[in-house]
């Protein structure tokens, strides 16, 4: 019997490790949103639709306006080649602390009150322009860091 095919396998394998491919395709991307020279506040939602076929990635801003593309729940990176950048409204980025607007907590005389997961679900006030597409990017095979310079006063 002969190995040759095994080998051959091997030898691509290899080559695809030498030329800076992950087996799922994504890339790192990184950066920072800052809104009017300062850094933007944590919990703003990012997403990077690809202008062609594929699946988006998805990013929330720390305390210091930095991000990091994820691809789903266990995989960060993102797809390369061109994108769509935009905020998601609501921010907060989902999850268990996500409350749809129309459920409302009742406080003493059961009053709603306005819980901190609605709070912290709130957008902030940047112009109604950035809430669609903000800009378009180029996501290279490599590790990527793309800054995202906003402004309110246009």
């Amino acid at each position: 019997m002969s190995n040759q095919p095994t080998l051959l396998i091997l030898c691509f394998c290899f080559i695809l490790a030498l030329a800076g491919c992950n087996s799922d395709g994504l890339v790192t991307l990184k950066g920072k949103v800052t809104v009017d020279g300062a850094p933007a506040p944590a919990g703003i939602s990012l997403q990077f639709q690809p202008l062609s076929e594929g699946s988006p990635s998805y990013a929330i801003t720390d305390a210091d306006g930095n991000y990091e593309a994820e691809f789903s729940f266990s995989k960060k990176g993102i797809m390369v080649g061109k994108h769509r950048v935009s905020f998601i409204p609501g921010g907060g980025g989902g999850g268990d602390e996500a409350m749809p607007d129309n459920i409302e907590e009742l406080g003493e005389s059961n009053k709603p009150v306005e819980s901190s997961a609605q709070a912290n679900l709130k957008r902030p006030s940047f112009p109604d322009s950035y809430w669609g597409e903000i800009m378009q990017i180029t996501v290279e095979n490599k590790a990527n860091v793309i800054d995202i310079p906003l402004e309110t006063k246009k």
